[in-house]
């Protein structure tokens, strides 16, 4: 394919705004298990919004389950015991993250080095623990909660 004819200077770039702060509807899309230029293997996940709000945006989120240091394996143990109560199930593998709906929040953080601001997945939740959280209570009955 012959790309020199590209007028480069005028074509508007693509790309896109960092993702608001939230909670989206979001599946797994891949999976696939890497090696670090430090020699460790890491899971490097891809969410994709499946939402209304924010549809066909993407995601990513490296878990280092095998790096040398104990706390770094310890938070990505976290994450994935986190993304499986989400999904409900226990994966062996990582085929078994994908496509299964969840929701994920977004919180925003400066980066150390560079202070730009980026996009993290904080927490993963099941779509019936979200649903759960976000229905209203019954109407007040007039008696306090502890009155029979």
């Amino acid at each position: 394919m012959d790309l020199s004819n590209i007028d480069y200077e005028s074509a508007a770039s693509e790309g896109y705004d960092i993702m608001p702060e939230g909670e989206y509807k979001a599946i797994i899309s891949e999976a696939e298990e890497k090696t670090s230029k430090a020699g460790n293997t890491y899971l490097a996940l891809t969410y994709e919004i499946v939402g209304e709000e924010m549809q066909g945006r993407k995601m990513w989120n490296n878990l280092n389950l095998n790096h040398d240091s104990e706390k770094v394996r310890a938070i990505a143990q976290s994450t994935l015991a986190a993304i499986a109560k989400a999904i409900g199930r226990r994966p062996e593998s990582e085929q078994d993250l994908l496509d299964i709906p969840l929701w994920i929040k977004v919180k925003h953080k400066a980066d150390k080095g560079s202070g730009e601001v980026r996009a993290n997945i904080v927490k993963h939740m099941s779509c019936e623990s979200y649903a759960e959280k976000n229905t209203t209570s019954a109407a007040p009955t007039g008696k306090k909660p502890w009155e029979k």
